[in-house]
């Protein structure tokens, strides 16, 4: 401990202090400059790439959502919990940032570009599990990762719930290394914000559970039977602890399972009776009790395992979690205002997220929204995280088979973790996130030793270590020391390793090419104008022996261990260009064009057009925001309109329909633009004569999913038929796609007569 110097006035450190400092510094300096120069490099590009033109896609119906709700907190409007929209971290973090940059389609998706950023930075905690490496690798996949990349640059909470997993999975390894506890603490509070953000916070923590009770079988079963107390648990078995009995109290909706046997409504799922997720009538009171049972069970586990450790996470725990779902974070905007009441508290939130976020999601596991096939991870996996998934095939069969702990633990949380989002009902693009973060980690590590074994000799392969020095040796010996022009032992060996090392690399470049033209020659012999003639036919084919050849010769020079690690980096090279190109391609090109499968539903850039045209109606009339404007709220029509207008007044969302609920138009409307769902054109066309002819416009437009309902047979006859090769080449390739096939849903925008309209021509 640090005492006084009475003399200096001063903190003096003891020498049991100085030397932990002397360790922490050492373990830093361990760290080679280029090392972490390389970290903050990969930080920096993807920086870049997740800011880059931030606000240019059109915003997304579930982007408008949410960036909607987080500006009403910056308005001072309010916030309310609402597990439809998950939970409440999104909305605080991104109106702070309305605070700070002013409210725009860029600042809406701000947050999730610097966890996008933060999540590159998060391998570091494994460093020592997934190797130097491996780990610098892991980051290098995640700036480029497709999946990563755009929904870095999107405003949903999958990249949050990433970056949380991330943090909690290197906590947990991090507490198993060294039983310190500031690792629980921490565990506790990415816990907590994981619940915070996004229900499948559940998935994630039933997938570490399982793995831990696996673990902590023999710290479990004699606990059960009263043969092994609590606090003689192994780290694994704390761990399982420390996330039961903090997750325990938010299970407590899980019995809701049971109402129909019951005979209670323990999660409402009539949106037309009351909210959906939550309990009715009797159901309330079992809930409550429930609730509190598990509360207490909770603490009894825990105060009997370490009480002052179990307190402070629970205490990290609850202070995030509570403070989140009660609107503690909208307190300044109150302040502001000069309210110091307190009104924008939300009491209620505490029973919504212990209770309604898992009533609602069990509820919609049934709706199936989405209700995608079984296979559609597969799909759309192979379709972006090609280059982590088919890396995973060969690295889970050898770390199954002679993994240290954490290899095999990254095998049942890629499989496991698969496996459970695909039994769920509710299956989306964004999902992806989540279901590809652990199979990134694992190629991420095999690659890292590929790299280890195919250029390096095993010696090399340990951290390096500083040599002793050696005596200079005086001038005078110089001369009977020379060997007459012979080269050294020391000299030898460096030559040796160098020609390896160019060797390797030459061997990893032929693989490439080779993939290369090999793709080359399958695009085109799949062409429909492909002619067998003698040059189509035969210069590609000499030129792939060539490159065969050159692959086998130069692997000749090296190890037989080494040969199939350096052949499956080349083919790893050749993928991570494609998985490069088609990162780019995703965030930048098609970003808002549904012939991307991530894209799914999306707003086209119709809208963002007719919303200049807006804007500029209300220069020419100086009307500025105050035009007077009315959507047709038809279909969720609302949506994303309710973000694009956001600061003018003087809108209205009627239905103007004939569906129940809603009132077709009676007369000309009140309104300087009209913007009418194209189904509602009939109704609506006779009393909007006083405006100029209508200009279409896609609302909405989505990937069409052919893949849906493919059987034995089916798949039998594509695989046979040279056509259904050309069309998944061309679309997985250059993303091709025919022509008239993209669904969309439509609306019509109606500006006064004499303004030229020049959105959709």
């Amino acid at each position: 401990m640090a005492t006084l110097d009475v003399e200096q006035g001063f903190p003096v450190e003891t020498p049991a202090e100085g030397q932990r400092i002397d360790r922490a510094v050492e373990r830093w300096a361990r760290w080679p400059h280029w090392e972490l120069t390389a970290y903050l490099v990969l930080m920096a590009v993807a920086l870049a790439l997740r800011l880059w033109d931030l606000g240019a896609q059109a915003i997304h119906h579930d982007e408008s959502l949410h960036a909607v709700y987080s500006w009403y907190i910056t308005e001072d409007r309010g916030y309310i919990h609402n597990p439809l929209m998950h939970g409440p971290f999104q909305f605080f973090g991104t109106s702070l940032f309305y605070s700070i940059f002013g409210s725009s389609d860029a600042t809406a998706r701000l947050l999730s570009a610097v966890f996008g950023v933060t999540l590159v930075g998060l391998p570091v905690l494994l460093r020592s599990h997934l190797g130097r490496t491996g780990a610098l690798l892991t980051s290098l996949m995640l700036v480029f990762s497709p999946t990563m990349l755009y929904f870095s640059r999107f405003a949903r909470n999958d990249i949050f719930m990433a970056v949380w997993t991330l943090a909690l999975v290197g906590f947990m390894w991090r507490y198993f290394d060294t039983r310190k506890v500031r690792y629980l603490v921490l565990s506790a509070i990415a816990l907590a914000f994981a619940y915070s953000t996004k229900e499948t916070a559940f998935i994630l923590v039933a997938v570490l559970g399982s793995y831990l009770l696996i673990r902590a079988a023999t710290d479990v079963l004699p606990w059960l039977v009263g043969r092994k107390r609590l606090a003689r648990f192994s780290p694994e078995g704390e761990y399982l602890i420390l996330i039961g009995t903090l997750t325990l109290p938010l299970l407590a909706a899980a019995i809701s399972i049971f109402q129909g046997p019951l005979g209670l409504t323990l999660a409402n799922g009539d949106p037309a009776v009351a909210a959906v997720g939550i309990p009715i009538g009797t159901g309330l009171y079992v809930a409550f009790l429930t609730a509190v049972a598990l509360i207490a069970i909770a603490a009894v586990v825990g105060l009997r395992w370490r009480p002052w450790v179990w307190l402070a996470c629970f205490g990290a725990f609850g202070a995030v979690w509570v403070s989140l779902h009660i609107n503690v974070p909208a307190l300044p905007y109150d302040v502001a205002r000069g309210d110091i009441g307190l009104s924008a508290l939300n009491l209620g939130g505490i029973g919504s997220g212990i209770w309604q976020s898992l009533g609602y999601w069990i509820q919609q596991h049934e709706v199936c929204r989405g209700c995608q096939p079984w296979y559609y991870y597969f799909v759309i996996g192979f379709n972006y995280e090609f280059l982590a998934m088919v890396l995973a095939v060969p690295a889970m069969v050898i770390y199954a088979r002679r993994g240290d702990a954490f290899s095999r633990f990254l095998v049942y949380w890629a499989v496991v973790n698969f496996a459970l989002y695909t039994f769920a009902g509710e299956k989306m693009p964004w999902l992806l996130v989540e279901v590809s973060l652990p199979f990134i980690l694992l190629a991420g590590k095999f690659l890292g030793e590929l790299l280890q074994r195919g250029f390096f000799t095993r010696a090399e392969e340990p951290e390096p270590v500083q040599a002793p020095e050696v005596p200079e040796v005086p001038e005078v010996f110089e001369e009977a020391a020379d060997t007459g022009g012979r080269e050294t032992t020391a000299a030898k060996t460096d030559i040796s390793k160098r020609r390896k090392m160019w060797v390797a690399l030459g061997a990893v470049s032929m693989v490439l090419l080779l993939l290369v033209v090999s793709g080359r020659m399958l695009s085109r012999f799949l062409a429909p104008d492909f002619t067998a003639d003698t040059s189509s036919k035969w210069a590609p084919l000499v030129l792939m022996l060539i490159l065969a050849g050159s692959v086998v010769y130069l692997l000749s020079f090296t190890g037989r261990h080494r040969r199939a690690a350096l052949v499956t980096l080349g083919l790893a090279a050749a993928m991570f260009g494609l998985s490069v190109t088609g990162a780019f391609r995703l965030a930048y090109s098609n970003s808002d064009v549904p012939v991307e499968m991530l894209v799914y539903t999306q707003t086209a850039p119709d809208i963002p057009a007719i919303m200049r045209d807006i804007e500029r109606l209300g220069e020419t009339t100086g009307k500025g925001t105050n035009l007077r404007i009315t959507v047709d709220s038809t279909d969720g029509f609302s949506w994303p309109w309710a973000w694009y207008l956001r600061d003018y007044p003087l809108v209205s969302y009627p239905c103007l329909s004939n569906d129940t609920g809603c009132a077709a138009l009676d007369g000309p409307p009140d309104a300087d633009v009209v913007l009418l769902a194209l189904r509602n054109r009939q109704l609506a066309s006779k009393h909007l004569s006083d405006y100029e002819g209508p200009a279409q416009y896609k609302h909405r437009w989505w990937f069409p999913e052919s893949y849906r309902g493919l059987g034995s047979a089916t798949i039998s006859s594509g695989i046979q038929e040279r056509e259904s090769w050309r069309r998944v080449v061309d679309y997985f390739l250059f993303r091709d796609f025919p022509e008239g096939q993209l669904g969309s849903v439509d609306g019509l925008a109606y500006f006064p007569k004499d303004f030229d309209s020049t959105a959709v021509q």
